[in-house]
């Protein structure tokens, strides 16, 4: 759903009967965040440098029409049921309402 107060996406994918692979993607114009989880493990991106996730957002669209663009993370958050670690994360989006 576009939000015309923070200018930005609050969208959820999820594989058909709402189980399994599931993606999160906010773009609003305080920072970004993509998460991706599968049941196994998520894996977090977030555009704010002090995270410490090293992600750099482009985004091409990002207006009530849809939202497309790219992320990119040389240490992108992991959190799996054996602990925590860090993942290189690259991952492009097109999506239109």
């Amino acid at each position: 759903m576009f939000d015309r107060n923070t200018k930005g996406w609050q969208a959820s994918f999820a594989t058909s009967g709402g189980s399994g692979t599931i993606i999160s993607l906010t773009t609003v114009s305080q920072g970004q965040v993509f998460s991706f989880g599968d049941g196994t493990a998520v894996i977090i991106a977030v555009s704010e440098s002090s995270s410490g996730s090293g992600c750099t957002f482009s985004l091409d669209k990002n207006d009530a029409s849809g939202l497309s663009g790219h992320v990119e993370c040389t240490s992108a958050g992991v959190v799996q049921q054996s602990g925590t670690g860090k993942a290189r994360l690259t991952a492009d989006w097109d999506a239109h309402p």
